[in-house]
């Protein structure tokens, strides 16, 4: 029931976006990009120090062939959880040079707040405007004092990193399942 239930979220986020942004002069298509699938066999673990009280950080680099593009919203694959219901995530996008993500992109953080469960967390950010040109990070934060969180990953897909307390970013040993929903513009013929 429970995966019943994700899919046809899926489906409605998907309906709405879709027919929220083709009520304009050009035809905007949506889609998928990134580390795609909806589970991953393989995870990568990330866990709490109590005597650590600081942050935790993960991302993957999602690649655009052609930009701009509007970012819609975000998924995050997670394999398993025990962190505290009142951790409170925050979504960033980071740009992206030499390979590496450099300056967060974002004018305000996205908190994402309620207790988040194993599977697919899906994050609606129509409301956002989040403009990209290039390439850009989609990266995950939270407190990580108790408990852990598991990525789903896999061994192909955009390459993924981690990092704690704002420290320099290095590479994760997998990569992680992250993948943006996108809107790109292609003007309407006459």
């Amino acid at each position: 029931m429970l995966i019943e239930m994700k899919k046809l979220f899926t489906v409605l986020f998907l309906f709405v976006s879709f027919h929220c942004l083709a009520q304009t002069d050009s035809l905007q298509v949506v889609k998928r990009v990134g580390n795609m699938g909806v589970n991953k066999p393989l995870s990568i673990e990330y866990g709490g120090n109590p005597e650590h009280q600081g942050h935790s950080e993960v991302g993957t680099i999602i690649s655009i062939r052609k930009g701009p593009v509007h970012v819609v919203g975000a998924r995050f694959i997670i394999n398993k959880i025990s962190l505290p219901d009142t951790t409170v995530f925050t979504l960033n996008i980071y740009e992206v040079k030499d390979g590496k993500p450099t300056a967060n992109g974002l004018y305000r953080p996205v908190k994402i707040t309620g207790a988040v469960k194993e599977g697919q967390l899906n994050v609606d950010l129509t409301g956002y405007n989040i403009i990209m040109s290039d390439d850009f990070m989609l990266a995950l934060s939270w407190s990580s004092g108790r408990g852990s969180i598991s990525f789903g990953g896999g061994m192909h897909g955009g390459r993924s990193f981690h990092r704690n307390d704002n420290q320099e970013w290095e590479r994760a040993p997998m990569k992680l399942g992250f993948s943006a929903l996108i809107a790109v513009t292609h003007p309407n013929s006459p």
